[in-house]
């Protein structure tokens, strides 16, 4: 999912969307689907608020990255709208969402094991120490949603708001901490930390040229 909040990497997003932003000669959109597709994942839904078409053209069908990509253009960016674009392509099942804007080496695998056993309505990737939400304002956090956290009309409330109805409902909501490192790309000195962080192998990215800066 990539929602707003592009314009704090000006100039590195003014003539190209977010997934397409170069890190180590490699697309953005490209280190998260190998990402997922190391912990399984390999159907792939993107919704995208602007230049769906450019990033499309760019990335094709996934088959090179061993996934298979199905494009979500959606109307708005907020973190609803582009939940609500991704309707058709999820249907009821549990999903498990990927902010556009970050990239990480966090184990979804361990998210995804603890979210078979306790069967949440929401299972919620957390950072140490104090619990925070791995996501950034105008985009929902790395996490699984089954289809009633993600239920409703786009623009009607918030995810928050939403979650916090399925607790009075008595529906439970889990939040784990995974191993492993999230950077949201907020901007410019965001994007040179995460580039620094994986020269030093705090973040551990995968990427083909030479570790040299």
């Amino acid at each position: 999912l990539c929602g707003e909040g592009e314009e704090g990497l000006a100039p590195l997003t003014l003539e190209r969307p977010l997934p397409l932003l170069s890190l180590f000669y490699k697309p953005l959109l490209a280190h998260q689907a190998g990402l997922l597709r190391r912990h399984g994942v390999r159907e792939i839904g993107v919704a995208l608020p602007r230049l769906s078409r450019m990033v499309e053209d760019a990335m094709g069908d996934g088959e090179e990255l061993g996934v298979r990509f199905t494009w979500l253009p959606c109307r708005g960016a907020g973190e609803l709208e582009l939940l609500a674009a991704c309707a058709a392509f999820l249907g009821e099942e549990a999903a498990l969402v990927l902010p556009g804007g970050g990239l990480g080496d966090l184990d979804l695998s361990a998210l995804l094991a603890f979210h078979q056993v306790h069967r949440s309505a929401a299972t919620l990737a957390l950072a140490p120490p104090a619990g925070r939400l791995r996501a950034r304002q105008g985009e929902p956090g790395v996490g699984i949603l089954r289809g009633a956290a993600r239920a409703g009309a786009a623009g009607e409330g918030t995810l928050a708001g939403r979650l916090s109805a399925l607790l009075d409902r008595g529906e439970a909501l889990y939040g784990v901490v995974p191993e492993g490192q999230w950077r949201e790309l907020t901007g410019g000195e965001a994007y040179l930390d995460a580039l620094a962080d994986a020269l030093s192998g705090k973040l551990r990215l995968r990427w083909d040229a030479p570790r040299t800066a």
